[in-house]
């Protein structure tokens, strides 16, 4: 099993400057941030129950090695 995992994850309100937080970490180098636009996999059964590992795949495909995931989601 990969024990890598999201280290930060960013929730809020629309329009409340998550998409620009995600952007502005995202530039660090040592930082890698979710490739779609929300990540909902914490609020949506039928994605949870398919695992961690399936969740960096789909939302962390590239450039996961030896960098901190930064996720983000809004809304319900």
């Amino acid at each position: 099993m990969n024990n890598k995992r999201i280290d930060i994850m960013i929730v809020g309100a629309e329009k409340s400057g998550t998409t620009a937080l995600l952007s502005l970490l995202g530039s660090h180098p040592k930082v890698s941030v979710q490739d779609q636009v929300e990540c909902p996999f914490f609020l949506r059964d039928d994605e949870f129950e398919r695992g961690q590992e399936w969740m960096l795949r789909e939302y962390f495909p590239s450039g996961q090695e030896n960098k901190h995931l930064v996720g983000k989601h809004v809304g319900l």
